[in-house]
């Protein structure tokens, strides 16, 4: 047996490298490429805290979400601002507010020169409708704002089950905060009554 491996072992020694039997190669196994997985850009950038208080209100934010279009039924003004705020605390807030006179005070932007400002105002929660109906609609609000300062410049505050309309009247001039809605999500948009989108010519008055 051992001669026949060694006569075998010769053979193959001086066989053409072309006709040695091959060794069987080990599998090499590849490296599998590791997916990284990163956060999807949001649409939406907020850029700056906005109208900060030192009472329990929710801080707005100033929003620039990508691609926004106002709705097809919304008179859109040329200019504007964006903001957003945390919907179901800010009504947390507000049903807070009690009817009668209180030291309660609020921070609203107002949309002025091209600018968000924020001031300060006094707020009373308003009775539009019955106890009953009231509890049955809890969400339904209304409210009058003044500044300490002046009470000339005042503010209406109207709630639905949704959100928040909201009309200033300041230095004597009208400017909204208004909700809009885009992407499935609540923005309001700040703008004054005197853009020029809503000027009338002097034969439509």
């Amino acid at each position: 047996m051992k001669r026949i491996v060694f006569l075998f072992a010769i053979m193959v020694a001086f066989m053409p490298s072309d006709a040695r039997p091959k060794k069987k190669k080990k599998a090499v196994k590849k490296a599998i490429p590791v997916q990284v997985v990163t956060k999807s850009t949001s649409i939406e950038t907020n850029t700056m805290r906005m109208c900060e208080s030192s009472n329990s209100q929710p801080t707005w934010f100033l929003a620039n979400p990508v691609g926004f279009k106002f709705p097809a039924n919304f008179q859109a003004p040329a200019s504007y601002r964006l903001l957003t705020v945390i919907d179901s605390s800010f009504m947390n807030f507000l049903i807070g507010i009690p009817y009668e006179q209180s030291k309660c005070t609020m921070m609203l932007p107002v949309y002025i020169n091209q600018t968000v400002q924020c001031h300060e105002f006094q707020i009373t929660r308003v009775e539009t409708m019955d106890s009953a109906l009231q509890a049955k609609y809890p969400k339904l609000m209304s409210f009058k704002a003044r500044t300490a300062s002046n009470g000339l410049n005042a503010a209406r505050i109207d709630c639905d089950e949704t959100a928040v309309k909201i009309s200033i009247t300041f230095d004597g001039k009208q400017y909204f905060v208004t909700p809009v809605n885009f992407n499935k999500k609540t923005y309001y948009a700040c703008y004054a009554k005197d853009d020029v989108n809503f000027v009338k010519e002097r034969f439509e008055r």
